[in-house]
């Protein structure tokens, strides 16, 4: 993201998915929930790691966390079926 609240910085989104700290995941979605710009509120977030393989890892609004693996980063195909099963639902009103 170019423009993301400035609570939610690589440290915590860090704790809470990849070191999976429920702390940091409590705060992490307590900040998703709240208004941010023009933005009402996240429906959750994403990110991608690669070590030890490459996965997409989430965090929705109501606190439930996915993993899926990247069967070839270099098929596009692949890595959206993975970025799919991921994608946090939509949890707040439009």
């Amino acid at each position: 993201m170019k423009k993301r609240p400035p609570r939610i910085a690589s440290e915590l989104v860090t704790k809470a998915l990849l070191e999976n700290s429920k702390g940091a995941q409590s705060a992490l979605v307590e900040i998703l929930g709240k208004p941010f710009d023009q933005v009402p509120a996240f429906d959750g977030v994403i990110v991608y790691a690669d070590d030890p393989s490459p996965r997409f890892i989430s965090l929705s609004l109501k606190g439930k966390k996915k993993a899926e693996p990247i069967s070839n980063v270099a098929d596009i195909d692949a890595i959206k079926a993975s970025l799919c099963i991921v994608m946090p639902p939509i949890a707040r009103r439009p």
